[in-house]
């Protein structure tokens, strides 16, 4: 059983550590060398866990939460050994191993997710600072409840926030009162063109 845990915990793609409360690697499983950039325990050893925190200020922060308790999902930049930076997630705590205090826990390289959150931001804010100055109204909708709407929206049907429709029926909006007041709205925007 021991000999099918130890090849398991080799297999995984997240790594997995022990290290010194002063940062000196016990242990570790061949992810966790992978995603640091090292080959080796004494290759990572030269420099030592504190040197792999972009922001030394992080990892001061991440022993001070320890102090609390367990850490879960503590995201923070690493520089690799081959100087490329990486975006991680950390969760660790502190154990007693015959008499001896360490950090165990699970390392996992979250580049990729952190890259893909930055784009999707960036897209969204593309298309709100485009959908803002487009003349047209647009109501953007999940099964006909308002999620967002843009300025033209707002004006044409007489709002001055779009948290006044955000939350209500789509279909609110289509009510024969709605109707006219944009209608007449629409007139007034026409003719001062």
């Amino acid at each position: 059983m021991e000999r099918q845990s130890r090849q398991l915990v080799e297999r995984l793609s997240s790594g997995i550590f022990r290290t010194t409360p002063e940062g000196r690697i016990a242990e570790a499983n061949p992810a966790f060398f992978e995603i640091v950039g090292y080959d080796s325990l004494e290759a990572i050893n030269r420099v030592g866990v504190p040197a792999l925190y972009e922001n030394p200020a992080d990892r001061e922060r991440l022993m001070t939460l320890l102090q609390q308790g367990p850490v879960s999902h503590y995201d923070t930049r690493f520089r690799r050994g081959d100087g490329r930076a990486i975006s991680v997630s950390i969760n660790t705590r502190f154990v007693e191993a015959e008499g001896v205090r360490f950090l165990e826990g699970i390392l996992e390289d979250i580049t990729e997710r952190k890259q893909a959150e930055a784009a999707l931001r960036e897209s969204e804010e593309r298309f709100r600072r485009f959908s803002d100055v487009t003349a047209e109204g647009l109501v953007f909708h999940d099964q006909g409840k308002i999620v967002d709407v843009n300025a033209a929206l707002m004006a044409m049907f007489g709002y001055s926030d779009a948290s006044e429709l955000i939350g209500k029926n789509l279909m609110e909006l289509l009510r024969p009162s709605r109707a006219r007041r944009w209608s007449s709205n629409c007139s007034r925007a026409a003719s001062a063109v």
